[in-house]
């Protein structure tokens, strides 16, 4: 069980480049995806959950004009954004201080994509301290990483050997109503 308010959601790379079907590597499903993390945003701040909105920028790989702007899920002015150049959204970053600023101990991750950037987030977590959980339902893979096939599920079992519990939105809420009882 978590309390709300020493939780985070960590939003990761939920842009045009990894989720806009006909932009270099976005499908339908990752356009779905996005879709779906901009519908369910507003419950998880409704319960009292900060976002930590994360993007990639910087990365001579990504910047090409606005194709790391986000897709589909916008953070609004009560999130905090984090701009980070690499995979793991603790590599340099001031994420790590401002989660613990904040009174984050719990991180919820997910996002694009679970193959790198999603994966070493949650890794780099728990290796900070954090109790961390993917929440599967909100997190793929985009072209480049192989879709949402097997090869997602290649990923989960590391992750769980790390010490990240793979979780779904449903569980997540579940939890959350117990948390307020």
């Amino acid at each position: 069980m978590f309390k709300p308010e020493e939780t985070a959601l960590l939003v990761i790379d939920v842009q045009k480049k990894f989720c806009a079907p006909g932009v270099l590597r976005g499908t339908q499903k990752t356009d779905a995806m996005a879709r779906k993390i901009a519908r369910l945003a507003p419950a998880f701040r409704k319960a009292g959950i900060k976002i930590y909105a994360l993007r990639i920028a910087g990365n001579p790989h990504f910047d090409n004009g606005n194709d790391y702007d986000f897709h589909r899920y916008f953070p609004t002015e009560e999130d905090t954004e984090i701009i980070k150049t690499s995979d793991s959204g603790f590599e340099d970053t001031n994420l790590d201080d401002v989660l613990k600023i904040d009174g984050k101990k719990n991180l919820l991750v997910c996002g694009f994509n679970l193959c790198a950037c999603v994966y070493s987030t949650a890794a780099d977590g728990v290796a900070r301290g954090f109790k961390v959980s993917v929440i599967l339902d909100l997190s793929g893979n985009d072209r480049v990483c192989g879709g949402d096939g097997g090869l997602l599920y290649n990923f989960l079992k590391p992750l769980e050997n790390q010490g990240v519990e793979i979780a779904t939105t449903k569980k997540v809420f579940q939890a959350l109503r117990t948390a307020h009882k």
